[in-house]
């Protein structure tokens, strides 16, 4: 049937995808903006552009996903099934619908094809099948080139915080000097971690802050930075801007995983550190699994409404042997590490071989 007026003169795809991405980066981190935008944006729904949002169908989209789907890209019909649903809900809400033309439901039940069966045997060295764990001999090896001068101060002190503090590597790059509190030299400091350093949805939340023990070796690399007489109020103030004329801040998260896989000897990237933390130190170290959340989980206060409103410490009296145990177990890897490490000279020319054949790891969103 002929479309009505009020379809024709409706958001066309384009002008829907750009309104509802000026939402999400308003109210959402870059790195989701970046993400709905790359899938929205993508060759595959490139057609849709000129259409009026009312036009499209949802057998339409479900037609574009199955190609996806058949090209042999199944985990990205999947993501940009549920970018597209988002996207959809967002349209048919009170605030666009009359501009957008789009009624609530419509999309319904739009779903990407179910993804092949794989009955692969079970990889001996993977067999849970979720990820490579260093071995602690490993995480040592890391602190112990860290601390060799073959890499850059700030970028060797940020790879060394990851080891002992366990933390994502974009809480890390944007710890700034104010969040970090001095308790002594025999007992080390806390590291107060604001909200926006966390992973979360909102750039105004309201969450308190994660607090981090850092016990005697893991100060140190804090206290190392501190030391450094800088106006950036950054711990790892970025070493050069990115684009001439822009303003430096901080070094990018991304420079942790290059890296990582430029290291000779080491292969873990940095949520490869994290998972040591919760397998060597559930197994090895006698953690609970309580005790290895409470330092890896970003956002505790989600699930329990006592730890939200009621219980109003910051955990730590819990914490300190956790990371007591831990920063023990590292430390006592480094000695061995240091005893077996190649020359300065060496490790900078693997670093740089590496760099120039392109062996950085692959990005990942969970990183």
């Amino acid at each position: 049937p002929e479309p009505a007026p009020r379809q024709v003169f409706s958001w066309t795809f384009a002008e829907g995808r750009t309104k509802f991405l000026a939402e999400v980066q308003r109210t959402r981190r870059h790195d989701t903006w970046k993400d709905y935008s790359w899938k929205l944006n993508g060759d595959d729904l490139r057609d849709l552009d000129g259409t009026p949002l009312p036009l499209i169908t949802r057998q339409q989209l479900a037609g574009i996903l199955g190609h996806i789907h058949r090209s042999g890209r199944e985990t990205h019909a999947q993501n940009t099934q549920r970018a597209l649903s988002r996207f959809w809900n967002w349209l048919a809400e009170d605030g666009q619908i009359a501009k957008s033309g789009v009624q609530p439901g419509i999309m319904h039940g739009l779903r990407a094809p179910e993804p092949s069966l794989v009955e692969d045997e079970v990889d001996p060295e993977d067999p849970f099948g979720a990820g490579y764990v260093p071995p602690m001999a490993e995480i040592g090896r890391i602190v112990a080139i860290s601390r060799s001068g073959a890499v850059h101060d700030s970028v060797a002190a940020a790879l060394e915080l990851i080891c002992w503090t366990l933390q994502r590597r974009r809480t890390i790059v944007e710890a700034r000097r104010q969040d970090f509190e001095f308790l002594g030299k025999e007992q080390g400091g806390l590291w107060h971690i604001p909200p926006r350093s966390m992973k979360g949805r909102s750039k105004k939340s309201k969450r308190r802050p994660h607090t981090i023990p850092l016990p005697p070796p893991a100060w140190g690399v804090v206290q190392r930075m501190l030391d450094n007489e800088t106006d950036s109020a950054w711990l790892f103030p970025q070493i050069r801007a990115r684009r001439a004329g822009e303003d430096l801040t901080h070094i990018n998260p991304s420079t942790m995983t290059h890296m990582l896989g430029w290291l000779p000897g080491v292969h873990a990237s940095p949520h490869d550190v994290r998972r040591a933390f919760a397998t060597h130190g559930e197994t090895t170290l006698g953690l609970l699994r309580t005790d290895t959340a409470a330092i890896l989980d970003h956002n505790p206060d989600a699930r329990d409404v006592t730890g939200a409103h009621y219980a109003l410490h910051n955990g730590t009296h819990r914490t300190w042997p956790i990371m007591q145990a831990w920063c023990s177990a590292v430390e006592a890897e480094i000695a061995g590490a240091v005893a077996r490490l190649e020359s300065v000279e060496t490790l900078k020319a693997a670093v740089t071989a590496a760099r120039k054949q392109g062996a950085g790891k692959v990005l990942l969103a969970a990183e």
